[in-house]
C-alpha cells in the first residue's frame, strides 16, 4: 500500500509538472516562381552595359560605380583593367578629375541612372586618347 501511495504520489507530480509538446506541423503553400526578364548586363560590339536595378538606386552613382564590374575605384580615381577613365553623361563629356569628379558622382543619386556602358576601345568621337569611356545613361535627359 505503501509502494502504491508514493508511486501514485511520483506519477500525479510527473503528471502535473510535465508539459505537452506539439509535434512540428508542415504546411504546404502553393508554389511560386520569381522570373527576372530584364537583363542586368549586356554586351555589345564595342561597350559592356549595367542596367540599373532598384536595389541600386538607393545608393550614390559613386557606389554604383565601385561595386559595378570591372571598375576600380582607388581613392578618387577610376580605371577600368589599369587604363584611365573619361566619363560621359548622356553622351556628354564631364571634364573632372580627382577629388571633383568623385564629388560629383557622390552627388549624383542612384536613382537618377538607367545604365552604366563602358566603352573599352571609343571611337575617335570620344577623343579618350588610350583610356575607358564610362558613359553614364540617365533616366532625365535634360540633366546636364
Amino acid at each position: 500500500m505503501r509502494h502504491s501511495v508514493v508511486l501514485l504520489f511520483l506519477f500525479l507530480n510527473w503528471k502535473l509538472t510535465s508539459q505537452e509538446v506539439k509535434k512540428d506541423s508542415i504546411k504546404r503553400i502553393q508554389e511560386i516562381q520569381i522570373l527576372n526578364t530584364q537583363k542586368t548586363i549586356e554586351r555589345k560590339i564595342d561597350r559592356v552595359q549595367f542596367i540599373i536595378t532598384p536595389t541600386n538606386e538607393a545608393s550614390t552613382v559613386w557606389d554604383i560605380l565601385k561595386k559595378s564590374q570591372g571598375i576600380i575605384a582607388k581613392g578618387n580615381n577610376l580605371t577600368v583593367k589599369g587604363k584611365s577613365v573619361k566619363l560621359t553623361v548622356n553622351d556628354k563629356t564631364i571634364n573632372l578629375s580627382g577629388e571633383e569628379l568623385k564629388s560629383f558622382l557622390e552627388n549624383m543619386k542612384g536613382d537618377e541612372l538607367k545604365k552604366i556602358e563602358i566603352i573599352e576601345n571609343p571611337p575617335a568621337r570620344y577623343d579618350a586618347q588610350n583610356g575607358v569611356i564610362i558613359n553614364l545613361k540617365t533616366k532625365k535627359r535634360d540633366q546636364l
